[in-house]
């Protein structure tokens, strides 16, 4: 992947613009960037992540959105998808292990659990191996899961040695990006030639949006996988 900062100075270069451009410039391509992650080809990531001692999961500080938790399966060559259950809350008590009490009222000191209004995994549904439920940064997984970790899927701008790195599918549209919002601003650019940089950034995120839908899920989800195994 090309660096953010590689691709500013190489727009600057062939729009004929000067490095007093470049701070603005650079700006403009984060924000592009983000824009085109978040509307039109989110950039996903998979990492396996420890689980907390209360049975929560900490959101990676690179996330802004989770798109699916699962365990490995005993192989470790496939993710078996966990289920959402939005009755999982935050603001359940913690309760003994053994006596099922809170705090007050609790003499056995053998460790406490956060509690759930959840009482069974997904009756009537042999496909349920676990449930979670997301709050704020965290994942919350039921007391009945025993797992030491777990997969997730994020979508992310991916940072390295403090620049952003540019998925090479997105970088045309991130260019199209780049020249409609530098120039638009310029008295001495036509407003048809604006309009022109308009259409030519639409057209490009609608080239990225059908790149996307031609991609399944599936050959997403293994993709990252691979390449999260690889890196282990």
């Amino acid at each position: 992947m090309n660096k953010l900062s590689d691709i500013v100075n190489e727009f600057l270069l062939t729009e004929g613009l000067g490095e007093s451009d470049y701070i603005k410039t650079y700006s403009i391509g984060r924000r592009g960037l983000t824009t085109l992650h978040k509307e039109v080809f989110p950039s996903s990531v998979t990492k396996i992540v420890p689980v907390n001692s209360d049975n929560t999961v900490d959101f990676p500080v690179e996330a802004y959105k989770v798109t699916r938790v699962g365990v490995l399966n005993k192989q470790g060559t496939e993710v078996k998808a966990l289920t959402r259950n939005s009755a999982i809350g935050t603001l359940n008590p913690e309760i003994c292990v053994s006596c099922r009490n809170d705090h007050s009222h609790c003499e056995c000191e053998n460790g406490f659990v956060r509690s759930s209004r959840t009482s069974s995994l997904g009756i009537g549904s042999w496909t349920n191996i676990g449930e979670y439920n997301i709050s704020g940064r965290k994942i919350l997984l039921h007391p009945n899961c025993n797992y030491c970790e777990i997969v997730i899927e994020y979508s992310t701008v991916l940072e390295k040695d403090g620049d952003i790195c540019v998925d090479p599918l997105v970088e045309e549209a991130l260019l199209a990006y780049l020249r409609y919002h530098v120039f638009r601003g310029k008295r001495s650019v036509g407003t048809y030639e604006k309009r022109d940089m308009k259409r030519e950034y639409e057209v490009e995120k609608r080239k990225l949006k059908l790149m996307r839908n031609s991609l399944s899920r599936q050959e997403l989800w293994q993709g990252a996988l691979s390449r999260t195994k690889e890196g282990l």
